[in-house]
């Protein structure tokens, strides 16, 4: 059990009921306490919850055109030093196949707010990025959700 230490006073990181108590959350969280404490016990919590597993996923930056002008973005719609690009379905699912034949699983499309994927290109019935034959990507694995 770890130990978290306040002043002079040690105590214990759980309760007699098993969870943190309010004292200790906000002695960990006001930096009162010593870090490796948290750090420590937060990596336990992990461990128990997820073990040791580590999950890949593919990214495919699919687009970097973008409606909004975040100015600290750099794919944001003002910047005017940027090359734009959309990705095609066939290439984002050549993306995917090409991952798969890596060892991804799972595959996360990333890109701008762009108003021509939003509003045209995403599947009416869950929003996936499909070739249309869902069988065979169901069969071989590969989807891009």
């Amino acid at each position: 059990m770890a130990i978290v230490t306040s002043g002079f006073e040690a105590r214990p990181l759980y309760s007699e009921a098993g969870a943190l108590t309010d004292d200790t959350i906000l002695a960990l969280l006001s930096g009162k306490g010593p870090d490796e404490a948290l750090f420590a016990e937060a990596d336990r919590i992990r461990r128990e919850v997820y073990g040791d597993a580590v999950y890949l996923r593919g990214l495919i930056e699919f687009t970097n055109y973008c409606r909004n002008d975040c100015y600290y973005c750099g794919i944001r719609k003002g910047n005017r030093n940027l090359s734009r690009y959309r990705l095609d379905k066939e290439t984002i699912l050549g993306c995917c196949r090409e991952g798969y034949a890596l060892g991804y699983r799972t595959f996360v499309l990333q890109g701008g707010e762009d108003p021509y994927f939003a509003d045209t290109q995403a599947d009416s019935n869950d929003g996936t990025v499909s070739d249309g034959d869902r069988r065979s990507q169901t069969a071989t694995g590969v989807s891009a959700t």
